[in-house]
């Protein structure tokens, strides 16, 4: 028969402690990363969303005869109905110079964050299209 072996009169240290300590430790750090990049991907999403704006808009506005109002409607059209709540208030600008129509629609980011504030600014160009001689 084999010899019995004795339990030792230690106690034997508590085990899950360790564990739950670490997911406190490591939670709140997961959490931040994964709601940066969330953060991140609705900015990109608004800047996208306010380039595709602004490139519409030069579309429609460097056609002969040159209207920078008709780029502006244009712009708001597109914020309207593909923006909607990504892109919170959004600035359309305008300008021309004769020979270029320059677009530049500015706005801020849906954010998950209370009280972040992320803007963007993006523009597009064109040459004005005229009829051929």
């Amino acid at each position: 028969m084999p010899p019995r072996r004795w339990r030792s009169l230690r106690a034997e240290p508590e085990r899950g402690g360790g564990t739950s300590l670490a997911w406190v430790i490591v939670m709140p750090a997961i959490l931040l990363v994964i709601f940066t990049g969330v953060q991140a991907g609705l900015w990109f999403y608004g800047r996208v969303l306010a380039l595709h704006a602004a490139q519409e808009a030069v579309l429609a506005g460097r056609v002969d005869p040159v209207s920078t109002a008709r780029a502006q409607q244009r712009a708001q059209q597109f914020l309207d109905e593909a923006a909607g709540d990504w892109i919170t208030a959004p600035t359309v600008d305008a300008t021309t110079d004769g020979d270029t129509v320059r677009v530049t629609v500015t706005g801020r980011s849906l954010t998950i964050v209370p009280g972040l504030n992320l803007t963007f600014s993006q523009t597009a160009a064109g040459g004005v299209e005229r009829p051929a001689p």
